[in-house]
């Protein structure tokens, strides 16, 4: 069974200026960008792994707000309020350890944004945008668990005269292509600081929701 976790978007439009030329480095594994966070908590009564029950809405009902505000970008780190984020996680079973929970991610982009592309979206139409990646949580021990981000896909919607087309390509050859053009344009710097800075803080408030309910059932 899939859990969905949903934010809504912000209308607000905050684009500040992009400092720097260089794309910022990802993390990359075998030539594929690829994420991975490692935790242990403090946690004795429970296992990490039960909170991802279905019956356990606490935990649902807390990462979704903390999701809200991420991309309400209360920091004003993200160069534009326009994003919003579905995550999704497989219902845990009754085992606690060596077992997983596989999901997705899919983070919509501003349309403002736009990448360097082999489709060239700055002269086109662009209807929607978004990445899609798969999801990762290991729970090797009752209070030690590995989240992994990786299978990252670009997808990108636009209009050719009367027709549309939805295309798509892995990050890592969009990535490829940004880091090949001499001159960094400001939406690619701003995309990849704005993706990278997303995948970080979304391991952030899955530790945090973790933390907050270990906290409570530990007393």
């Amino acid at each position: 069974m899939k859990l969905l976790l949903m934010t809504v978007t912000s209308t607000l439009l905050s684009i500040n200026l992009i400092f720097g030329q260089d794309l910022p480095e990802l993390p990359m594994k075998n030539d594929m960008v690829f994420y991975q966070f490692d935790h242990k908590l403090t946690n004795t009564k429970k296992c990490l792994s039960s909170y991802l029950d279905v019956q356990n809405t606490k935990f649902y009902q807390k990462l979704i707000a903390k999701n809200m505000e991420l991309t309400s970008n209360k920091s004003k780190i993200l160069s534009n309020q326009n994003y919003s984020c579905i995550l999704t996680f497989s219902e845990m079973g009754l085992i606690c350890i060596d077992t997983a929970s596989t999901g997705s991610m899919h983070l919509t982009l501003p349309v403002e944004i736009k990448p360097t592309t082999p489709w060239n979206l700055g002269k086109k139409k662009v209807g929607g945008h978004y990445f899609t990646s798969a999801i990762e949580i290991i729970f090797s021990a009752k209070n030690q668990y590995t989240i992994k981000f990786k299978g990252f896909v670009y997808h990108a919607t636009f209009s050719e005269g009367m027709t549309v087309k939805t295309e798509e390509i892995s990050l890592e050859e969009l990535y490829a292509g940004m880091k090949s053009n001499d001159s960094k344009s400001k939406s690619d710097i701003a995309l990849i600081k704005d993706f990278d800075y997303f995948i970080n803080q979304l391991d952030r408030i899955i530790l945090e929701t973790f933390s907050e309910l270990v906290k409570v059932d530990e007393l």
